[in-house]
């Protein structure tokens, strides 16, 4: 896992080293597991799965963040007081 944040955008990578298909975002109601894409989708703003050389992939999930002023607080900002 790879996070990248900046002033406008959350980064998320998540890779993995097996030759398997690329994910799939649907999953039967009845199924136990497979759901994450559905999540990914749901939350994210942009994403993708993008192959790794020699094999694997990686899925790259996006999420904007609002300007400064308007996020808001965090730990930290509790931590100063």
């Amino acid at each position: 896992m790879l996070l990248r944040l900046d002033a406008y955008t959350l980064r998320i990578d998540v890779s993995d080293s097996r030759g398997e298909r690329r994910p799939t975002v649907t999953a039967a109601p009845e199924a136990e597991h497979g759901r994450g894409l559905l999540l990914v989708d749901a939350l994210a703003d942009r994403w993708g799965v993008f192959d790794r050389v020699p094999v694997g992939k990686t899925v790259r999930a996006e999420l904007d963040l609002p300007p400064r002023g308007q996020r808001s607080l965090t730990g930290d900002d509790f931590a100063r007081g």
